[in-house]
């Protein structure tokens, strides 16, 4: 703008020169036409001074713009770091989520576990309860058992008056059994609870009088016989009875 300001008014001289030279060639023509360039070099001048204040004031405008155009830049470096900051953030934002992914994935791999463990404890459960079950009836069954041994007990002075008639009956088959030489092999059958089978198996393994039998250990007997488990036979009550038989014939001796 400044040079085109410049150029104008060396343009306006050149013209002021040109009227003073036309002047001076012909003065009466030129006078007025001097008269009418000083009229419009006035207004030029005054067109000239509106347009240095215009020009002030685009100075001032573009003193302005140059410190809105810093004041801009500086916000533009702050935006800038600003974006790096936040591009950073974002950066440990996404390692957080693939950290955050991998313990997801972890909580949904003990889910599963715990699924499968709540699983197998529901299935421990039913059988609990089923056990359970049992165990009432068991207990109910006791308790059955609990009134009977009351009556049992009140049995049991009857079950007394009656023994001395089983020890003499008792006394009366020893002599039987001595004279039927049952002393031998087959003497173990006296006992209740050993069958033909179970004499066999004891007599296989040397076990062959009662005073044999009473020698044992109840697992070894057990073994012996080939006794289940879930057989309510007791060998103890055998090898005990085999004592006091044995012990009868002694003295009978």
């Amino acid at each position: 703008m400044m040079g085109n300001l410049v150029i104008f008014l060396v343009l306006v001289i050149g013209l002021v020169l040109g009227i003073l030279l036309t002047l001076l060639i012909d003065g009466r023509f030129w006078s007025k036409q001097v008269a009418t360039a000083v009229a419009e070099n006035q207004r030029l001048q005054q067109k000239i001074r509106s347009l240095t204040g215009r020009l002030a004031a685009a100075q001032t405008q573009i003193e302005h713009l140059s410190h809105d155009l810093d004041e801009t830049s500086r916000q533009i470096t702050a935006l800038t770091q600003l974006g790096q900051t936040q591009r950073e953030e974002i950066t440990a934002a996404n390692a957080a989520r693939e950290t955050i992914s991998e313990q997801f994935h972890q909580l949904t791999n003990q889910l599963d576990q715990l699924k499968d463990e709540h699983n197998q404890a529901s299935r421990r459960l039913a059988v609990a309860d089923v056990e359970l079950a049992h165990l009432r009836q068991d207990l109910a069954a006791a308790q059955d058992q609990t009134s009977q041994m009351v009556h049992l007990q009140a049995d049991k002075q009857v079950l007394q008056s009656k023994m001395d008639e089983i020890q003499d009956r008792f006394a009366a088959a020893q002599h039987q059994l001595n004279a039927a030489g049952l002393k031998g092999k087959s003497q173990i059958e006296i006992v209740r609870g050993i069958g033909p089978t179970y004499a066999r198996r004891l007599h296989e393994a040397g076990i062959r009088s009662l005073a044999d039998l009473a020698e044992q250990t109840a697992e070894r007997v057990g073994e012996i016989v080939g006794l289940k488990t879930w057989q309510r036979a007791d060998p103890q009550a055998w090898i005990d009875e085999a004592k006091e038989l044995a012990a009868a014939f002694e003295n009978d001796d």
